[in-house]
């Protein structure tokens, strides 16, 4: 049945390649891990929005860790991430406040951008009598040809040893990002956008049950977001001396937290499976003197189960099941006319959430060994039961009717991995 909604097409292709190399020496061990890949994410929904948007990038780390002492060592390394980008696309300019309104502007362009990150790091292990070990690090990036800033982020971690089988950890760091490639592009984003910032906290215990070969581990966590960018209405004069919109600035602030509950049992000959839970909940105020509301993929509760089981003659058998809480939306159900942008303006809508995601995997595995050489050939089944997970709503052009778009239905894929 035809509800006169915009349809939605998404395709993604990629390739990758990765060489792990890594040698020991002494004291001194060393690890080069390059990479090179290729995405292309094609999409268009209905008349509005129309993207093409390859990209091809490169990564390279190379680290060197050192044992100084029986209680001291020293790991330092670097990491580049590189590449270029292109977007082809159709879209209408950052709605005003981030609502589903049009701003009039209708961008229609073709425009790709080179990127560079460079960066170096540091970890040190320090132990403290037989107990107490401390772990303290820091990263120095910098954003080359991006937002052209560099940041220092220092981290600390700790485990103590307080029981034969109790352990408790914790740690406090600074961890930086720049916004996505379309949030600084020219046309969409703002290139003037500068470096996102959190402050990640968490602290937990571990406990071994020797008896029965399980590790239960509960942790809480805390993360403060700040300079985060978000959408901006705000009209700015571009570097060619137009005025044009904003469309973003790091004027957003978030809370991320909670806690998480972690059941693994120990591998055996045969078997080997795990429990995660995580309650958390994750808010933002997109701008100065607005209220908290929940992150676009605020999900207060995830639970994962991990199995897997070792058959005979290098067979093995394995599954993940994943249900977790739908993310959050506004559903519309009626459209208000704006003559001056000749488009539909929602009406006030109602707060609500996704269906709740639920999918399990498998996997089946036959190992090959021969003298120098291990040939891993698997079959992988996603979403088995082909579970239809709803991903996003689209509306109609006057938003009184709508239909919730699906993700991916079931997908088997065949592969081989080569080791020599």
């Amino acid at each position: 049945e035809d509800t006169g909604t915009n349809s939605a097409q998404t395709a993604i292709f990629f390739h990758r390649f990765d060489l792990v190399y890594r040698k020991q020496e002494g004291p001194w061990e060393f690890l080069v891990t390059p990479s090179v890949n290729y995405q292309a994410l094609k999409g268009k929904f209905g008349s509005l929005f129309e993207f093409d948007f390859p990209n091809v990038g490169f990564s390279f780390r190379a680290e060197a860790s050192r044992q100084l002492s029986s209680r001291a060592a020293l790991r330092v390394g670097t990491e580049l991430q590189a590449g270029h980008y292109n977007i082809d696309a159709r879209a209408p300019s950052v709605p005003a406040q981030a609502g589903l309104g049009g701003t009039g502007v209708l961008n229609i362009a073709s425009t790709g951008q080179s990127y560079a990150t460079p960066a170096l790091y540091t970890t040190g292990t320090i132990e403290l009598g037989e107990r107490f070990t401390l772990l303290p690090g820091a990263r120095l990036t910098y954003y080359a040809l991006q937002v052209q800033k560099a940041s220092v982020d220092p981290r600390l971690r700790f485990t103590w040893q307080v029981g034969e089988q109790t352990t408790i950890k914790g740690g406090v760091g600074l961890y930086s990002q720049i916004p996505d490639l379309i949030g600084l592009n020219p046309i969409w984003g703002n290139p003037r956008a500068s470096v996102e910032r959190s402050v990640h906290n968490s602290l937990g215990v571990a406990q071994t049950f020797a008896s029965v070969g399980v590790d239960l581990e509960v942790t809480g966590f805390y993360k403060y977001v700040f300079d985060r960018s978000t959408a901006s209405s705000r009209l700015i004069f571009a570097p060619d001396g137009t005025i044009r919109l904003e469309n973003f600035a790091n004027q957003g602030v978030g809370q991320i937290f909670g806690a998480e509950l972690l059941l693994r049992k120990a591998l055996t000959k045969k078997f080997f499976g795990w429990v995660s839970y995580t309650l958390m909940r994750s808010l933002v105020r997109e701008r100065p003197g607005e209220a908290y509301k929940p992150f676009a993929f605020d999900q207060p509760h995830i639970l994962t189960v991990i199995a897997v089981y070792k058959l005979p003659r290098g067979w093995q058998i394995g599954g993940r099941f994943r249900l977790v809480s739908g993310n959050p939306t506004t559903r519309y159900t009626d459209g208000i006319y704006d003559p001056g942008s000749d488009d539909y303006l929602p009406a006030p809508g109602v707060a609500t959430r996704l269906p709740t995601f639920h999918q399990l995997d498998l996997r089946v595995d036959k190992l090959f060994t021969f003298k120098r050489v291990t040939l891993n050939v698997y079959l992988d089944v996603i979403n088995v039961y082909n579970r239809q997970n709803g991903e996003a709503i689209l509306y109609s052009y006057n938003l009184q009717s709508s239909n919730i778009q699906a993700g991916l239905p079931i997908i088997p894929s065949l592969g081989v991995r080569l080791e020599y």
